[in-house]
């Protein structure tokens, strides 16, 4: 995701060398991942990747995240998962102070407690947050969601419906500025692969 208003920012997802869990997710058959940072300088050179600073990656598998518009404010994905431990995906928020991301507070979404939550998503003016979620009210696999925002919490989720949500899994939802929405889909009709 771009991290800051001057497009110089990145944020993404990755088990590269620097994560900070290194047990396998029994999921995705891959290393723990973690949010890693890149800045582009004057000259249109990138940086080396480097951890974000502050309390947002552990031992944990963390991703999946979206900035708001001023770049403050950070919504991930954070699955705990293991040989012992089994917890849904959950979303979680985070402030920037300064260079660094405080520590994170899980995001309670009413009627999705005990379900699979993540790859957030903000509306360009940060007051919908659009999700996907394995619920049994959904059309199969994992939904799109959209909730608003009141203060620092969120209102009841809305499914997107059956023109956006199919049998299959609908992941990954990212908002343009004009509220145009794009989301993957293994259930809508593609090109193949």
């Amino acid at each position: 995701v771009w991290a800051s208003k001057d497009y110089r920012t990145i944020y993404f997802t990755s088990s590269r060398e620097g994560s900070m869990g290194a047990r396998d997710n029994y999921k995705s058959g891959q290393k723990f991942t973690d949010i890693f940072e890149v800045t582009q300088d004057r000259k249109g050179s990138w940086s080396e990747p480097i951890p974000l600073a502050g309390g947002i990656n552990t031992e944990e598998d963390e991703g999946a995240s979206t900035v708001s518009m001023k770049g403050t404010d950070m919504y991930f994905t954070r699955c705990k998962a293991g040989k012992k431990v089994d917890e849904p995906c959950k979303i979680y928020y985070s402030f920037k102070k300064g260079n660094a991301w405080g520590e994170p507070v899980l995001i309670v979404i009413p009627g999705f407690d005990n379900y699979e939550v993540g790859y957030p998503a903000l509306s360009a003016d940060d007051k919908i947050l659009y999700f996907s979620a394995e619920a049994p009210d959904g059309y199969g696999g994992m939904d799109l969601y959209m909730s608003t925002r009141n203060g620092n919490t969120f209102g009841r989720p809305i499914n997107l419906g059956p023109e956006i949500n199919t049998l299959g899994d609908e992941v990954f939802p990212t908002v343009r500025e004009d509220g145009t929405l794009y989301f993957a889909s293994d259930g809508h009709q593609g090109m193949g692969g």
